[in-house]
């Protein structure tokens, strides 16, 4: 990992690199690839600043997921310091995604023989796949597609389940990244 440093109205000092670089490495230990971290730090000079008046930004560039993690306090030591907890959070969360938490599957479960010559579906259901835990029942209401995503938005959720008005249809409406919408209709045989 390469890191880099950028002062705005500071001098930084060796100490403080030295500093930087220690906790900065031990960030490999989750083994997600950081190509290069831009340290930035910048003092404002302005004493209504007070307590945030030396800022530390610490940023990724090049491979890997982008973090950005910014910090301020009365010096460089403790801004860093706060700022590298919340980086450590965001390279600690990205860690955790690319986990594999083993989860099984029914394709990739070994169902035996006895229960594949038995007739009864939901005892092979039962036996092998998941566990219910909860029933929800929704009142699908007739919407237009942008109704549907204004709900959507006003209950602060992923997806939202609604009847189109145009076709009469069942149909999801759901986020992307960014601020993109999906829509998925629901055909019957």
């Amino acid at each position: 990992m390469e890191i880099q440093f950028k002062a705005r109205n500071a001098k930084i000092s060796e100490e403080f690199k030295g500093v930087v670089s220690q906790k900065l490495k031990r960030m490999e230990r989750f083994g997600v690839l950081l190509e290069r971290v831009q340290v930035e730090i910048s003092h404002e000079s302005n004493p209504r600043h007070g307590k945030g008046s030396h800022k530390v930004q610490l940023t990724t560039h090049g491979a890997g997921p982008l973090v950005r993690a910014e910090a301020a306090s009365l010096d460089d030591v403790s801004a860093f310091d706060l700022a590298v907890e919340k980086f450590e959070l965001q390279i600690r969360k990205a860690h955790e995604r690319r986990k594999d938490f083993g989860h099984k599957t029914i394709r990739t479960s070994e169902v035996s023989t006895a229960l594949v010559e038995s007739t009864d579906v939901s005892q092979i259901l039962s036996e092998t796949a998941y566990t219910l835990v909860r029933e929800k029942e929704h009142k699908a209401e007739i919407l237009e597609i942008s109704s549907a995503i204004d709900q959507m938005e006003l209950l602060d959720h992923d997806f939202y389940l609604f009847i189109e008005k145009e076709s009469a249809t069942p149909a999801v409406v759901y986020r992307r990244k960014g601020y993109a919408y999906g829509l998925i209709r629901l055909q019957g045989n």
